[in-house]
């Protein structure tokens, strides 16, 4: 496999260190054994993987290979290696967003009161929510204020199902600290 300078300097890092992994070398937890899906980068290209930060998607001649991190450590998306969960932007244990009830007014159809504040540990992670019904449709986003909360309401005329919008709200919070990766919680819908 071709190697690029980048990877070829996190490799001699990771041999120095002894605790990083790099995707695609032979110190990789899995082989790439069997394809899950395809993907139009160029080969050696890895990305994140959406179930879970110790795996990550690789990228071999047009095929996307899942591989996993070893025991203890995730994978770093900006470095694009296996990294100790301090140093890859994991969310701590703990980080929690939490969602408070919004309510549903019928007339215009919108949702009022959407907020969300992520916390771990007693401290504030400052950001943007982005607000969006359970089925995934975008209610509104919103930046944090001074105190950390992140409000707003949905525009009026909303064209989703009522009882769609009854089933709650995610509320998916980016940090401005760019080591921070996104958190969700989620919120109540009540009627008016």
């Amino acid at each position: 496999m071709r190697r690029t300078f980048k990877q070829m300097s996190v490799l001699a890092v990771a041999g120095l260190l002894g605790a990083l992994t790099v995707p695609g070398t032979a110190a990789a937890s899995a082989d790439l054994a069997s394809a899950a899906g395809t993907c139009s980068s160029p080969d050696g290209v890895v990305s994140a993987h959406p179930d879970g930060w110790q795996l990550y998607m690789a990228c071999e001649q047009g095929l996307a290979y899942v591989q996993s991190c070893p025991s203890g450590l995730d994978f770093n998306p900006y470095g694009q290696y296996c990294d100790w969960p301090a140093s890859a932007g994991t969310p701590p244990t703990g980080a929690v967003v939490q969602a408070g009830p919004a309510v549903l007014s019928l007339l215009p159809l919108q949702v009022k009161g959407l907020s969300a504040k992520a916390t771990y540990g007693g401290a504030t992670f400052f950001g943007t929510a982005r607000f969006t019904t359970a089925a995934g449709d975008l209610l509104c986003e919103a930046n944090t204020d001074a105190s950390g909360v992140a409000r707003c309401d949905s525009a009026p005329g909303l064209t989703a199902p009522v009882n769609s919008l009854l089933q709650g709200y995610q509320a998916t919070f980016t940090a401005t600290e760019p080591t921070i990766l996104p958190r969700t919680g989620t919120g109540t819908v009540n009627a008016l």
